[in-house]
């Protein structure tokens, strides 16, 4: 078997995606959110707050409910 029979050819699209990937994994490719005017960013940001409130009010209560549960628990 020669060394012709054992390659593997990859597409190069694949090629171009792989390039991509490590060029972005190395922070030489940026995805930034621009944009034009004031307006649309504060109604970006307008839309974010509630939800995140509402994660950080999901996530406290977890964390209330597991520290109660602990406490009704008695030692070993």
């Amino acid at each position: 078997m020669s060394s012709k029979d054992r390659s593997f050819s990859v597409s190069p699209g694949t090629a171009l995606s792989v390039f991509c990937l490590l060029l972005y994994s190395a922070g030489f490719i940026r995805n930034e959110l621009k944009f034009g005017d004031y307006d649309q960013r504060l109604m970006a940001v307008e839309e974010v707050i509630p939800k995140l409130k509402e994660y950080n009010g999901e996530m406290v209560k977890a964390s209330n409910e597991g520290r109660m549960y602990r406490r009704t628990q008695t030692p070993l």
